[in-house]
């Protein structure tokens, strides 16, 4: 979670600049772990409870709109990271979930651009790296999707190579060789290390 400026409610007296980092904290630690639990409306009101400039704090608005992508609110959640974008345009939390949104909606130019984004401040992140292999794979860009997944290996700190080969697998219509990799995946890493990548290669449909 980033945090950047707090401020204060002007409806009540103004705390001390390090109580009121510390009630922010604890409110978005709160939230997160009703997160976690998969309480997302508990969640969301426990952030829609904070009050002041502090509510518009990058990090408060970027993980209601990840809940609202949870609930399937995607208008709403796409609205949210966009604004954010508008005035911290490089806040990396904000531009994957914005790819994300533009992804599951079926806006795959959006979300090329917005993962192309996320890879440059964070080329080594092999989840978005594995994301573009998808979006160039709906896009009929088999090249672009090929020589991007040739840059991943077998023995990465994540399930991506794996799962890469199984999305081009799909893409050929090989089930078999696609369900394949995709369990050496979860034998190796688990599979909460593979639930991002699983969820993402099953959404898809060539």
């Amino acid at each position: 979670m980033v945090l950047t400026s707090l401020g204060q409610s002007t409806d009540t007296p103004a705390a001390p600049p390090l109580l009121e980092q510390h009630r922010l904290t604890a409110m978005l630690r709160r939230a997160q772990q009703l997160y976690d639990d998969e309480q997302y409306q508990e969640s969301l009101a426990c952030l829609n409870s904070i009050t002041g400039s502090a509510a518009q704090d990058p990090g408060v608005r970027n993980m209601q709109g990840t809940i609202l992508t949870k609930l399937g609110n995607y208008d709403q959640a796409r609205q949210i990271f966009q604004g954010i974008l508008e005035t911290t345009p490089t806040f990396a939390p904000g531009v994957y979930n914005l790819g994300e949104v533009q992804f599951v909606q079926g806006n795959y130019e959006g979300a090329l651009a917005s993962f192309v984004e996320m890879n440059r401040q964070d080329p080594r992140n092999e989840l978005v790296r594995f994301k573009l292999v998808l979006i160039h794979l709906l896009l009929g860009h088999q090249a672009d999707a090929e020589q991007l997944a040739a840059s991943l290996i077998p023995t990465g700190s994540t399930p991506a190579w794996y799962y890469t080969q199984a999305a081009l697998a799909k893409k050929r219509g090989e089930t078999g060789e696609e369900k394949k990799n995709i369990t050496v995946a979860q034998e190796i890493y688990g599979k909460k290390a593979c639930k991002d990548f699983d969820a993402a290669i099953h959404a898809v449909k060539f």
